[in-house]
């Protein structure tokens, strides 16, 4: 599955231009057929579809598109439609503006100790294809076993410049400490939830595994402090929203980016990428966000005090004190 920056949850489905779709006038039907098929996308799936005037913001974009021969000459007037929708993270993403990264060059976790005590474990952005989730996984396992090693009495998941991706390859590294059951959520009005979960070894969405973890602490059941700023955005957020409602976590830092949101993921006929807002994130004990997440405590990320503030709630734990 090809991922781009800033998706949550990547569908993607390959789509091209109808034999059905609209004739506008005098633009082709290469031009005509993806417009219209990027209005009706948004229009039927966007969870702010409900606050546009779409007969107004159709004209609008038929008028923007006047003249345009290709795909790429739409853009413009599909751009005008998303900014109607109010929502940051719905975008249209060019054809040819996005490659994955080479596998070897992806961030994957880290991991130090803090005095000899506390378990820092940083959880970076991850957007690759398949073989990079593989080497992402596998090096944040190894970072947690050899954090586990030392027994820490706490732990802290550095999400700090967290910018998201695909939040499944993170919850999967961090299933030793994410407890067990209901963990979040996809939510939406009208619709079911889609929860996330972890059990036994897995992390699932609605039922489907996607992350498979075995491992388990040597001390179960840790404090965890989880440390943002206002670069942890999209999948980074929902790693944090993942230790919401857990009595054992607490959250450090600044407020979040505000993009708490889950992306279906449109490959368009030119390879285009439209990323559409379709619902938001909700955390294990029901909590709807779709905006920042405020930490429990709010800490300047500058100089070392989120960290710092970290470990001094960690010190106060049981089994830390």
């Amino acid at each position: 599955m090809k991922r781009v920056p800033g998706i949550v949850l990547g569908i993607v489905l390959v789509l091209g231009c109808g034999s059905g779709d609209k004739a506008m006038g005098d633009i082709p039907s290469s031009a005509s057929g993806y417009l219209e098929q990027a209005l009706d996308l948004l229009e039927q799936r966007a969870l702010d579809r409900g606050r546009v005037d779409w007969p107004k913001v159709r004209t609008k974009a038929h008028a923007m598109a006047h003249g345009a021969r290709t795909p790429a000459q739409t853009y413009p007037a599909i751009n005008r439609a998303i900014a109607a929708l109010g929502n940051s993270h719905t975008a249209l993403i060019p054809a040819g503006a996005v490659s994955a990264p080479s596998v070897a060059r992806i961030a994957v976790p880290q991991g130090r100790l803090i005095e000899g005590r506390y378990a820092l474990l940083t959880i970076p952005a991850f957007q690759s294809d398949e073989a990079g989730a593989v080497r992402y996984v596998a090096a944040g396992r190894d970072a947690v076993r050899g954090l586990d090693a030392a027994a820490p009495c706490g732990w802290l998941i550095d999400l700090q410049g967290n910018t998201g991706g695909d939040m499944w390859p993170m919850l999967t590294v961090l299933r030793p400490l994410l407890g067990d059951g209901r963990i979040g959520a996809f939510t939406a009005p009208g619709q079911d939830a889609l929860p996330w979960e972890a059990r036994g070894a897995d992390i699932l969405l609605s039922g489907r595994v996607l992350g498979t973890n075995p491992d388990r602490l040597t001390r179960t059941s840790p404090p965890v402090a989880v440390l943002t700023d206002s670069s942890t955005a999209s999948s980074g957020e929902a790693v944090a929203i993942a230790f919401r409602g857990l009595d054992r976590a607490r959250g450090f830092g600044e407020d979040t980016m505000g993009l708490s949101t889950s992306n279906e993921t449109v490959v368009l006929a030119d390879g285009a990428y439209l990323l559409i807002t379709t619902a938001v994130m909700a955390d294990r004990g029901g909590q709807v966000y779709g905006h920042k997440v405020t930490p429990d405590s709010r800490v300047s990320s500058g100089a070392g005090g989120t960290i710092a503030a970290a470990t001094e709630w960690l010190s106060r734990r049981p089994g830390c004190d």
